[in-house]
């Protein structure tokens, strides 16, 4: 059975020379920035902190699945979902498409979890960020 996915955010990213690797294509590894960048993006946007101080969000797991190889010069878009949160924790999930021909490269799992940095635990996930999430849900419009 799969997750109720809700879209909270597009991120439109251009590739760079320098995330080719030897075999001339994109690194596996760059696919993790392009998410990381989509998700702090988000993050602040909505006006979570992402600079290690008071409480934000940090990464419990990741994983990814390459579909396409991607190429430069590529702009490509990130699609971010949230997944039903949890007590502490938002399962996210991304996929990095191509701008132009919506080719899916690759999709994307996060496991985020709301930290404390001053006690160094987790704790609840805020309530405005869990009623933006019930609201998008409700009324899609990224």
């Amino acid at each position: 059975m799969s997750e109720e996915k809700t879209l909270v955010d597009t991120t439109e990213i251009d590739t760079r020379w320098g995330d080719q690797d030897k075999y001339g294509h994109i690194n596996n590894t760059v696919y993790f920035r392009f998410v990381e960048e989509a998700r702090v993006q988000w993050f602040e946007k909505l006006g979570y902190g992402v600079d290690g101080s008071g409480d934000g969000p940090i990464i419990l797991k990741t994983g990814a699945t390459f579909l396409k190889e991607l190429n430069y010069p590529t702009r490509i878009q990130v699609k971010s979902y949230a997944g039903t949160p949890g007590n502490s924790s938002l399962p996210m999930y991304h996929e990095i498409i191509d701008s132009e021909d919506g080719s899916v490269y690759c999709t994307a799992y996060v496991t985020v979890v709301w930290y404390d940095h001053s006690s160094k635990s987790s704790m609840r996930l805020p309530d405005s960020l869990r009623e933006h999430i019930a609201q998008l849900d409700k009324n899609p419009s990224v």
